[in-house]
């Protein structure tokens, strides 16, 4: 009797359990679909704003000046991706620094040939040109030359 008592109760508590789970269910599905509508609700909004998005010149009225320029934002003035290291030079890096040694060595009399010409019109005398080889290297340095008369 004892056992038929205890088969009655395991399967009242069985029949309980079913119910609260048949329940749990049921709003499961109930949140299920209403998960599924926004979805779907979000999918469709989001056509949408890419459809405004990628609206350009060609496939609108729209003028070719209000097209996007390449992709990239407007205040992009570096294309560069930054690596984390400070500005300058590195450490364990040997400079080219010249000593003063080197560059009186560089300028001594006769190492350098050096000739001043004019650029443009010579008569204006507005500009002078001077170029200095060094070896295999030439530099020319422009300078504006400004006439001006002075009262005494």
């Amino acid at each position: 009797m004892e056992v038929m008592t205890r088969l009655d109760t395991v399967e009242r508590e069985s029949r309980h359990e079913i119910i609260r789970l048949n329940d749990e269910i049921s709003a499961l599905k109930k949140d299920n679909c209403h998960l599924h509508e926004e979805n779907q609700l979000l999918k469709d909004d989001n056509a949408r704003l890419r459809s405004i998005i990628n609206n350009d010149s060609p496939n609108t009225s729209l003028p070719p000046s209000a097209d996007q320029k390449g992709g990239k934002p407007t205040d992009a003035y570096n294309s560069r991706q930054h690596t984390g290291r400070k500005a300058g030079g590195q450490k364990g890096h040997k400079g080219t620094t010249l000593t003063k040694a080197e560059v009186e060595e560089k300028i001594r009399p006769g190492k350098c040939r050096h000739e001043i010409r004019g650029v443009g019109d010579p008569s204006s005398r507005k500009y002078a040109s001077m170029q200095i080889r060094m070896g295999n290297s030439t530099f020319r340095m422009n300078a504006g030359v400004m006439w001006f008369a002075e009262q005494m």
